[in-house]
């Protein structure tokens, strides 16, 4: 008996010291961050822009590699079956993490069990925007056209099951109002929509918006207080008490079983990433709210993340395709 264990603790310090001198190790070769979407969009920009401070610090470049299809579940799936060695990672948001186990019948993972949490990176700021030719100038006017003239408005999104579909479902419920949903292919023609009066009404991100902003009506900012670059937008909350923002999240994981010693490494090299000088002056001029943290706090974000999300999909009455 005295034996086995001694055998069995020499065999657990030597794995314990195997881990270490791979951490050590660590990086050995460029790092791979798989982008579930298209180059060019708020989500891939952003990315980037971490892959390229981390890669300053860390002794190896993070190669970015644009993975798009499927809802960002392709290149998702990529990383769930990849070898936990650290050498794969990916750059993930609400959408391939949580929506996406609402909205399919055939999920190609799970969300909770085959990724490792790293780091959750940022949020962004959500406005609530309105074509200039939408009566009401303020978010309650608008709501009040909108009682008045039930089915007249019509929000747009993404696509079924996006961020701002579920928001705009979760604004529904909360103000009781008869808007029709419009589903697009992306948020560039959502934007595109809007701008031309396709639809009247839209949940986006500042980051996303900017390029366009000064042709939108911007009726609430939907923050738990108000955006300090727009002080005279209210928070959707003040207006619409009760109205919460979903979790919404720009953030590391890998595959599961990752040593964690690379874990480790992998989150100390992003936190720092997220605290330099000159990544806080791009997440202000971007409207990006840091999160950062331990793997554990990403870990119990997606699962209350997951909860939150059941409700609006019951809420919607959403359906798996």
């Amino acid at each position: 008996m005295h034996r086995s264990i001694c055998v069995s603790l020499l065999a657990t310090a030597l794995m314990a010291a195997i881990n270490t001198a791979h951490a050590q190790a660590y990086p050995a070769k460029p790092i791979r961050l798989v982008v579930p979407i298209v180059p060019g969009g708020s989500v891939d920009l952003i990315a980037r822009r971490f892959a390229q401070k981390i890669s300053e610090s860390i002794g190896q470049p993070l190669v970015v590699e644009n993975i798009a299809g499927a809802s960002g579940t392709i290149g998702s799936t990529q990383v769930a079956r990849a070898a936990p060695d650290g050498y794969t990672i990916m750059w993930a948001t609400v959408g391939e993490t949580i929506v996406y186990r609402f909205m399919s019948r055939n999920q190609p993972y799970d969300s909770v069990k085959d990724f490792t949490p790293l780091m959750a990176a940022v949020t962004a700021i959500t406005l609530l925007a309105a074509h200039p030719a939408v009566p009401g100038n303020t978010l309650r006017e608008v709501i009040d056209y909108a009682r008045a003239n039930p089915g007249k408005l019509a929000y747009a999104s993404a696509g079924i099951g996006s961020y701002f579909h579920m928001t705009g479902e979760l604004f529904k419920s909360h103000t009781g109002l008869d808007i029709l949903h419009v589903p697009y292919k992306g948020v560039p023609p959502a934007l595109q929509g809007l701008v031309t009066g396709q639809v009247q009404l839209m949940f986006v991100s500042a980051f996303s918006s900017r390029p366009i902003i000064g042709k939108l009506k911007i009726l609430a900012v939907n923050e738990p207080k108000r955006y300090a670059a727009m002080p005279a937008v209210p928070a959707a909350n003040e207006v619409i008490p009760g109205f919460e923002k979903l979790p919404t999240w720009y953030a590391f994981f890998g595959p599961a079983a990752m040593p964690r010693p690379i874990v480790t490494r992998l989150n100390e090299e992003m936190n720092k990433a997220l605290a330099a000088a000159d990544m806080k002056e791009y997440f202000e001029a971007n409207a990006l709210i840091p999160i950062g943290g331990s793997p554990e706090e990403l870990g119990e974000a997606l699962k209350s993340g997951i909860d939150a999300y059941a409700k609006v999909v019951k809420l919607a009455n959403l359906k798996p395709e």
